[in-house]
């Protein structure tokens, strides 16, 4: 009898499961879904995405910032000044190395451009010969 009892046990709970995923997500995680699509559109948009990192950052989520810049670089790999800023915000969240890479690979630096002189302030100081990159 519990051998019986035991099988039934695990056939509800294997059913129970598979209903919960047949029936979809839960409301909590649509809601999670539909919040992600306006990330993910202005994701698209090399100015969109800059302002929504922009937003994010002043809103002290920084790692949801970097995020952002990923996802536009991923899109649009040569927007120079997402590149910056996303280093700028590698190095504040501690990737000082991830930071300085990224800023390395423009032989031209911007530096009049607002956006150099806060990667570097939160980078550092850049060697002269960690210039040397890809010549953005």
């Amino acid at each position: 009898m519990k051998l019986l009892q035991s099988r039934t046990v695990r056939r509800l709970a294997f059913f129970a499961g598979g209903a919960m995923l047949w029936t979809g997500p839960a409301p909590a995680q649509d809601d999670r879904v539909a919040a992600l699509d306006p990330i993910a559109e202005a994701s698209t948009d090399v100015e969109a995405g800059m302002a929504l990192a922009a937003q994010q950052s002043a809103a002290g989520d920084l790692v949801e910032a970097a995020a952002t810049l990923e996802r536009v670089l991923l899109l649009h790999p040569l927007a120079h000044r997402a590149l910056i800023v996303h280093a700028g915000l590698l190095c504040r969240l501690d990737d000082a190395e991830g930071g300085r890479i990224e800023l390395a690979k423009f032989l031209n630096p911007p530096v009049a451009d607002p956006a150099w002189t806060a990667a570097i302030g939160a980078c550092g100081a850049m060697p002269v010969a960690a210039n040397q990159g890809t010549g953005k």
